[in-house]
Order: C-alpha cells, then sequence, then structure tokens
C-alpha cells in the first residue's frame, strides 16, 4: 500500500526520468568526458600495423580484456564515430 505522500514524490521523479530521457535522446553525441579518448584508441587499433608509424608508439591491448570491447567493436565500422 502506498502512502499518499509517497505520491507526489514519485511523480516529480517520474518528471525528471522523463525530461532526462528526452535531453539524452535529443544529442548527437553523449556528454561522456573520457569520449575523445575512446574514440582515438579505437582508430589507432583500427589502423594499427607495426610497420606503421602508430606501431611505433602504441602497442594495442588484446581484445579480451572487458575495457577493450569498446574499441574492437567502434573499429568494426567504416568510421569509429558512426560505431559508436
Amino acid at each position: 500500500m502506498t502512502n499518499t505522500s509517497q505520491i507526489p514524490v514519485r511523480i516529480l521523479i517520474l518528471i525528471f526520468l522523463i525530461l532526462n530521457t528526452l535531453l539524452l535522446s535529443s544529442m548527437e553525441l553523449f556528454p561522456f568526458v573520457d569520449l575523445p579518448n575512446h574514440l582515438a584508441e579505437a582508430s589507432i587499433f583500427k589502423y594499427y600495423e607495426p610497420a606503421n608509424l602508430i606501431g611505433q608508439y602504441y602497442t594495442p591491448t588484446p581484445w579480451y580484456f572487458p575495457n577493450t570491447f569498446h574499441t574492437v567493436f567502434c573499429s568494426l565500422f567504416p568510421s569509429v564515430e558512426w560505431g559508436n
């Protein structure tokens, strides 16, 4: 049984959830602080070759680590930004 004093609080929470969902769904890119770092890592992973200049400065992490799924997933698309 719900207490009648909790109903306005639940309605207010529901309104804020709907507003946040609308705000996030209206953005082209999500406002994550580390997104440029992830996209850069995915680009390096996509174009990595040992003989390449990138290969002299960067060694990609193996794909089976939990934090590299996003990197491998984004590198499968024509553009890492499209894969994001």
